[in-house]
């Protein structure tokens, strides 16, 4: 095993990519490299410009969902019939709507992930194949992770002042037992580095609860601390909560799989649309059900792991029928990404020469209220790959691996 004795937070960030050992995700005193390809992968430039430019808007959507009540209710209101953890994160934000509230900013923190398909591809040109398409694959809006570690990975293979509340701090809400620590330190460093006076504090959910309280004019107190920003890497699946405490829900509903089905309706963006469920739902799962093969059922969760393919996915619709559980889950076509070669390294597993896919990450910021745009930016990228026989994802989860675009330029078409 590699590993190494931590000296502090600075050294550890600066010296590697890598995270705490899976075994002991809660080590206080080794690490080990985080999961990497030995190569970076190839990837089009076109390709990657055009993930970028599509970033602000997708920003500005997810941020306008998130402000659409009546949007919000008209895509979730089935599943929290039938999804008990999206049912309580509604409740939370019913509460929260009623009660008003004192910050009408927000801020998101956004990965859009996506891969390339080559479906329609008929052939390869000098290696590459003649059609790559960049499909979605979905949008995270809480504890969108590895901006840290990816921002290290080249370095392996060869901001503005929106704080206006002096003295607060920016708290980072982390999980109890946290392997991903390192990637939160690279976060840290950073804010010291755009302002010394920046100061960062840790806490966990159930710690929060116990210890945060609101002043009468509903400013954020931890332990007699005031809170400017908060920052979430936990708090995306139901094991997370101890008590009925939340973050901006609002824009974590916006982010729910559910709503990204409606907005990839045709016409939705324009707005609205009826419910999917009913006569075209049936049709949808009948074709699952007669090529499983071709699509991938997912519920409302994040984090990896959660996802039901192959003969699965017949088996649970079938077995749903045409009830109301069939609502807390989305039916999304397969994609199928460019394969490709690459050595994946991950400690104590071989290294051998693999099939590999890669997922390609685009990080969005966006900063204002149901009026007003403050920020709005594509903050950078994160590729992640993993064997072509795994279908799923995750490098927190064993499956995916850290890499770096080698951006190649498209195969001209005569």
């Amino acid at each position: 095993m590699i590993s190494e004795i931590l000296k502090s937070h600075c050294g550890l960030v600066h010296s590697a990519v890598v995270m705490r050992p899976q075994n002991d995700p809660g080590s206080k005193s080794h690490v080990e490299y985080a999961p990497m390809t030995l190569f970076p992968s190839p990837l089009p430039r076109g390709v990657l410009a055009e993930a970028k430019a599509l970033q602000p808007y997708f920003n500005r959507l997810i941020h306008q969902v998130a402000h659409d009540h009546e949007y919000l209710w008209h895509c979730l209101h089935n599943v929290v019939k039938v999804d008990d953890y999206t049912r309580r994160l509604w409740d939370i934000y019913t509460t929260v709507r009623k009660e008003g509230s004192a910050q009408p900013l927000s801020l998101g923190l956004i990965r859009n992930d996506f891969m390339l398909d080559v479906k329609s591809s008929c052939c390869e040109i000098q290696g590459m194949p003649q059609c790559l398409e960049l499909r979605q694959i979905e949008i995270n809006t809480i504890a969108s992770s590895f901006a840290g570690l990816a921002s290290g990975i080249w370095k392996v293979y060869n901001g503005t002042g929106w704080h206006r509340i002096y003295r607060a701090s920016v708290l980072f809400v982390t999980m109890e037992v946290e392997r991903n620590a390192v990637d939160q330190w690279w976060l840290e460093s950073q804010l010291f580095s755009l302002s010394h006076n920046v100061c960062v504090r840790y806490t966990t959910l159930q710690y929060a609860y116990e210890h945060a309280t609101l002043t009468d004019d509903k400013r954020l107190l931890l332990d007699g601390n005031e809170i400017a920003v908060i920052y979430y890497r936990d708090g995306y699946a139901p094991t997370h909560y101890h008590s009925e405490k939340c973050p901006s829900v609002h824009l974590q509903l916006a982010g729910c799989k559910k709503v990204q089905q409606e907005l990839a309706t045709p016409g939705a963006v324009e707005r609205f649309i009826k419910d999917r469920e009913g006569p075209e739902g049936d049709a949808n799962a009948k074709m699952a059900i007669n090529d499983p093969s071709h699509y991938v059922l997912k519920p409302q969760r994040e984090g990896g792991g959660n996802n039901i393919y192959g003969d699965e996915i017949a088996e649970m619709l079938q077995k749903m029928g045409s009830t109301e559980e069939r609502s807390a889950y989305i039916l999304m076509e397969r994609i199928f990404p460019w394969p490709q070669n690459n050595h994946l390294l991950k400690e104590g597993k071989p290294c051998d020469l693999l099939e590999v896919i890669s997922e390609l990450g685009i990080y969005g910021v966006y900063l204002g209220s149901a009026e007003e745009e403050l920020v709005n930016e594509e903050v950078g990228h994160l590729l992640r790959t993993k064997a072509h026989t795994d279908n799923e994802g995750g490098i927190v989860a064993g499956f995916a691996t850290i890499d770096s675009p080698l951006i190649v330029e498209a195969p001209c078409v005569k």
